[in-house]
């Protein structure tokens, strides 16, 4: 590999690295784990997906697509649940892929990609909007949509004005960056959302603003690395979680395969993606996991 391409891999994983941290933190939350486990997930389970995956350019983690998934199951089961149901789905991506069902992706209509795409979007921006107006009070154990903004609407007196003020101020300055990359060349392939983030951060830190955030609402982050542990496993709670697990394995497979179709077009390179390996990648991530959350 030349030099030029580590160059910038090295930089394209620092930049994605920091553009992932909150978002790792923040679909953790919203499942109703403790933030840390989404950090522990990213490094783990995403490194073993990395090297036995068969896509270039996917970056994998927890995701909002899957998190209305897990938050039914924390709901009902508890979060001591959320590593038996991952693993279970794991073993399922094996049966996938030993069946070679990534093949069929080739004949998924554009229609389906466009609408999943635009379905993840709106799953991650009205899964935020009590978190973006620093709303208080709402149940989290709501698991449909409509009694969530029902629960939300309720609670919109209590909006504190100074968080989302700031969540337009980032807003207003990943829309502004491509016009001010076009007079700064050096910092032209730099992504809105890391601007947006550092500049945020910084505010809130130095400028001292009133806004929750991680370590005020959950304390500080654990400063070591987790050890192997096999004290998540239940054997009562299998047969329970058997459906959720099915569900989550289909959908985190066919959303695997289709990530890494887009990344290929956005790649613009004849190098696609190899989808029995990456169901093969992820089934392996799936199962790593667990044992490091």
């Amino acid at each position: 590999m030349p030099f030029s391409e580590i160059r910038t891999n090295v930089i394209s994983g620092i930049v994605v690295g920091i553009v992932a941290l909150p978002l790792r933190i923040a679909v953790a939350i919203a499942v109703g784990a403790p933030p840390i486990e989404g950090l522990y997930t990213s490094a783990f389970a995403g490194g073993f997906a990395a090297l036995f995956g068969g896509s270039r350019y996917s970056i994998t983690g927890p995701t909002a697509a899957l998190a209305p998934l897990p938050t039914g199951v924390v709901i009902k089961f508890g979060v001591e649940a959320l590593p038996i149901v991952v693993a279970m789905a794991g073993i399922l991506l094996f049966v996938m892929t030993a069946l070679k069902l990534g093949k069929l992706m080739k004949y998924m209509p554009d229609l389906v990609i466009i609408g999943f795409t635009a379905g993840i979007g709106l799953s991650i921006a009205f899964g935020q909007i009590a978190n973006f107006l620093n709303v208080t009070g709402v149940d989290p154990s709501h698991e449909h949509f409509h009694e969530r903004m029902w629960d939300l609407i309720q609670h919109l007196n209590t909006v504190s004005w100074t968080t989302p003020l700031i969540g337009l101020f980032a807003v207003a300055l990943m829309l502004a960056w491509p016009f001010v990359q076009d007079f700064l060349s050096k910092l032209k392939s730099t992504p809105p959302t890391f601007i947006a983030l550092i500049i945020a951060s910084v505010l809130v830190f130095y400028v001292d603003i009133d806004t929750p955030t991680v370590a005020t609402r959950y304390g500080d982050l654990p400063g070591s690395f987790p050890k192997p542990s096999f004290d998540w496993f239940d054997i009562n709670l299998l047969i329970a979680l058997i459906p959720s697990a099915i569900a989550v394995s289909i959908l985190m497979g066919v959303e695997t395969l289709l990530t890494a179709v887009m990344a290929d077009n956005l790649a613009g390179t004849s190098r696609r993606h190899k989808p029995i390996r990456e169901l093969f990648g992820q089934g392996i991530a799936n199962v790593v996991g667990p044992f490091f959350d």
